[in-house]
């Protein structure tokens, strides 16, 4: 019998930002977020998943939705800002789908995600 450990969370660490406040908006790319330049300034509604979801369906934190709730967005974009929080298409990284909630501090960002989807990372 084998044994499977499931790493639960990645950090990813990237030192370009700094403290202030990431602009409101929609980043296409990582260059833009790190600049601070979305590609286009909209607003979506964000909504945190349940645990009895995540567990079923597997996946990360949170749903992005268009402006009218109608379109669940999933890997059209890399990061959304709201003004006050970021989150990142894990999805566009290959870790599962959804968004994870960015905590920035100093020059650096941080978020838990789900499980690699490449295969590479596992092993018999």
């Amino acid at each position: 019998m084998k044994n499977f450990f499931v790493i639960s969370f990645s950090l990813f660490f990237i030192s370009v930002l700094s403290q202030d406040t990431i602009p409101q908006g929609i980043y296409y790319s990582i260059d833009d977020f790190l600049n601070k330049t979305p590609t286009e300034k909209d607003t979506l509604l964000i909504k945190k998943r349940t645990p009895r979801s995540i567990k079923f369906n597997g996946g990360n934190d949170y749903k992005v939705y268009s402006k009218d709730c109608r379109l669940e967005l999933f890997d059209q974009f890399c990061v959304y800002s709201d003004g006050q929080n970021s989150y990142i298409s894990c999805l566009y990284y290959n870790v599962q789908t959804h968004f994870a909630k960015m905590l920035t501090s100093g020059n650096y960002i941080v978020f838990e995600a789900g499980v690699s989807m490449d295969e590479k990372y596992y092993h018999d």
